[in-house]
């Protein structure tokens, strides 16, 4: 995993990243089909077209018998900057946007296998 993505998630106590154990049954199903051995909570993104990366974090917390959810982008621009774009807010259930997401996703061992 990268060092600003690391640093990020260790500046917040409480949240972890999104993983296929946190998804609803049938989206499992669909992430291990279509994604086997990658992870759903990490993605690497191009927010503005130029080449440069930055990451996309789902996160979710567990707390006081509910669930909440936010998710950041990660990106360096002469230091790490972390990004909200969506506010936490609490969830029933986990799911994923699309079982065909491209690649240029992590592993669960944190290695990028684009």
């Amino acid at each position: 995993m990268p060092d600003d993505v690391q640093v990020y998630l260790l500046s917040q106590p409480g949240w972890s990243v999104v993983d296929t154990k946190d998804l609803v049954e049938d989206d499992q199903n669909l992430w291990e089909q279509h994604h086997r051995g990658l992870c759903p909570g990490i993605g690497i993104v191009d927010l503005d077209g130029r080449g440069e990366t930055a990451y996309a974090l789902a996160l979710l917390n567990h707390a006081n018998g509910q669930v909440t959810e936010k998710v950041v982008v990660i990106r360096n621009q002469g230091g790490s900057v972390a990004e909200l774009l969506v506010p936490p807010m609490n969830i029933m259930f986990t799911n994923v946007a699309s079982p065909l997401l491209e690649s240029g996703t992590w592993n669960l061992s944190g290695q990028d296998i684009r």
